[in-house]
Parts: C-alpha cells; sequence; structure tokens
C-alpha cells in the first residue's frame, strides 16, 4: 500500500510493523521535495540523529540523507539508543514518525484499529489531505476493538445526517494481512468463528465495506487493488477493507 502514500496519509501499524514503517517512510521521503525534507532533518526535535548521520554517513544528496537518517533514528529506537527519534524509549513495538505520516503501532493485538479510526474522523472533521490505514493481521480479525472500528467508521449518519461538504464515509482502510497464523494457532481452525476470508468480517456494513480478497504475492494485482481503494476514500466511499493473503514460512 505504501507505494501510493505520501506524508499526508497516515499509518497506524500492526502487532508487528517494521516492515510497514520502512515501506511508508522510503514512500514519503520519494514524493517529498528537498526542502520539506530539509526542514524535516533540520527540526530541533530531530538534531541527536541528523548530527549523527552528517558526522558519520555525510551526504550531498537530501534524499539520501534522509533514507540514511531514517533507517538509523528506527534502529536506534529498538537498540534504546539516545539518537532514536524518540530518543531510545519506543522499543520495537512502538516506532512512529509523524513527519512522514507514521503513527505508533500498539503491542494491543488490534488496537490500532479503533486509533485509526479517530485519526480518520479528525481527517474528515477537518477537511485534511490524505487518508488512513489501519494495518492488521488476521488474528486482529477475532478482536473486539477491530469490530468497535469498524462499525463506527460504517455508520449511517456519516451519509444520513452529516451536511453537505462533510458528509461521506471515513477516509479508513482496514488492511488485513492473513498469513493464517496468530501467534502460535491457526486462526482458521483454532481461534476464529468463520472459516477462510477474513474479508468477510465487513459484512454486516450495507456495501460490504467495499472489502477485496487480494492474493499478497501477487504485486501488481496488490497494487491496483490498492490504488482502486484510495481512490474510493477520497471519493467519501469509505470505509474499505483489504485482505491481502500470504503464509507464515516459518515458526512465531
Amino acid at each position: 500500500e505504501a507505494f501510493y502514500l505520501d506524508e499526508n496519509d497516515l499509518i497506524f501499524g500492526s502487532h508487528r510493523s517494521h516492515h510497514e514503517v520502512l515501506a511508508k517512510g522510503f514512500s514519503a521521503i520519494r514524493k517529498m521535495t528537498d526542502e520539506k525534507l530539509s526542514e524535516i532533518l533540520n527540526a530541533k526535535e530531530n538534531a541527536a540523529t541528523y548530527n549523527a548521520i552528517c558526522r558519520e554517513f555525510p551526504s550531498d544528496d537530501i534524499k539520501t540523507t534522509a533514507r540514511r537518517f531514517f533507517i538509523f533514528g528506527i534502529l536506534s529506537d529498538i537498540f534504546a539508543k539516545m539518537t532514536g527519534f524518540c530518543g531510545g524509549v519506543t522499543g520495537s513495538m512502538h516506532i512512529f514518525f509523524p513527519p512522514f505520516g507514521i503513527f505508533p503501532s500498539n503491542a494491543i493485538v488490534g488496537a490500532s484499529a479503533s486509533i485509526a479510526a479517530g485519526a480518520a474522523l479528525f481527517k474528515k472533521l477537518q477537511k485534511k489531505k490524505g487518508v488512513v490505514i489501519a494495518n492488521l493481521g488476521d488474528g486482529a480479525a477475532g478482536r473486539g476493538p477491530v469490530f468497535e472500528a469498524m462499525n463506527f467508521a460504517s455508520m449511517k449518519q456519516f451519509d444520513s445526517f452529516w451536511e453537505e461538504g462533510y458528509n461521506g464515509g471515513l477516509p479508513l482502510l482496514f488492511n488485513f494481512s492473513n498469513n493464517y497464523y496468530g501467534m502460535n494457532a491457526d486462526t482458521e481452525n483454532e481461534t476464529m468463528s468463520f472459516s477462510g476470508d477474513v474479508a468477510r468480517v465487513g459484512a454486516f456494513e450495507e456495501k460490504g465495506m467495499n472489502a477485496e480478497k487480494v492474493d499478497g504475492w501477487n504485486i501488481p494485482a496488490l497494487a491496483d487493488a490498492y490504488r482502486r481503494k484510495f481512490a474510493e476514500m477520497k471519493e467519501g466511499k469509505g470505509p474499505c477493507l483489504i485482505e491481502a493473503t500470504t503464509y507464515r514460512l516459518c515458526g512465531h
């Protein structure tokens, strides 16, 4: 999904979100102007990270410097170093960097969904640019906060009661990555009431949340699905749901 996202789009991470954070950050860097990147790198709160990069890995190219800054800041937080974006206090599960539209993941499985719903409501009320992504695993499809968020995001009042200019669904994508395991449990046969399709959890909403199941190994098909969903959300046709199927190749 990150291929289409810029700094105005917000992601809220899954239980383990390093890949999501890296993809979103590099996408934002690719799309931002050199002037905007320079402003972020030189911000007072980023001084420790930026000064370390300039000292150890100097470069005349601002985008190269931004990529090194971003990776170094992430690794510093993971290893509890002061040169991290958050001074090394976030650890592995709560990495975030708001200037690139990256908000924290959550150690509580599925909890990011309800926070993302609130962020999407904020964007709608303030008429802010961009969409909001709640990145989730298949194990999160059995969690109460996820269903509460989906119900809240799908309320009919957004279409029925809200005045012109504010009506329409929330710009929110519930992005499920289904690898068929939640920790050590086979979600389909052991822990869930449904079988096979996580996309079916969107069926309680009238339009079925425009839900779509996509082969997560088929990158062009996946990119096309995200492109269409982002377009729908920007037209006020959200929320949307994507289930990207994959498979866990090794143990927990």
